[in-house]
């Protein structure tokens, strides 16, 4: 796909030959795509860049990940599409409604994991999510900060999948 599309690229133009560059290409997609951002919000991200670098780069990758999606489309599937489906059938069943979920980890969640926890959350009774993240005034409360700011991104992402947050 890189090799097809390479005369339409702004910014990787000069890239597309160079050792390595497929793979960082790949893993950038892959990465804006576990973000939950496809090609038609990249392409309107790069409208509103606020300068032309990133206007271009947002833009080649808007295009390579457009190709890649076409490419995709009906033949295969990726772990995004497959958490996206899946997520879209629960919601339209009643599988979960009078169920109790359980969260349990210590670690650091991703994007995808969020909008999986997310999702299950707006379609289940209760849920809890149980994360080892000390009181803010305690003295190794620093320690913790990766993990507060994943669980404040977790709370967000409940919030628009409007199930229930609240911080015990």
């Amino acid at each position: 796909l890189l090799r097809k599309h390479a005369k339409q690229l702004k910014w990787f133009s000069r890239s597309v030959n160079k050792q390595g560059f497929e793979t960082r290409v790949v893993e950038e997609v892959r990465r804006f795509r576990q973000a939950g951002l496809d090609a038609d919000e990249l392409q309107h991200m790069s409208e509103n860049a606020p300068d032309d670098a990133l206007k271009a780069r947002l833009e080649d990758i808007a295009l390579l990940s457009r190709a890649y999606e076409d490419r995709i489309s009906g033949v295969l599937q990726d772990g995004e599409v497959e958490i996206a489906e899946a997520l879209g059938s629960l919601r339209q069943t009643d599988l979960l409604q009078r169920d109790k979920v359980l969260v349990y980890g210590f670690d650091i969640t991703t994007a995808v994991i969020n909008r999986m926890i997310a999702g299950i959350g707006a379609c289940c009774a209760q849920m809890n999510v149980y994360l080892p993240l000390p009181p803010s005034d305690s003295g190794d409360a620093s320690v913790y900060m990766p993990l507060a700011k994943a669980v404040g991104r977790l709370e967000e992402e409940l919030r628009q999948a409007h199930a229930s947050s609240a911080r015990v």
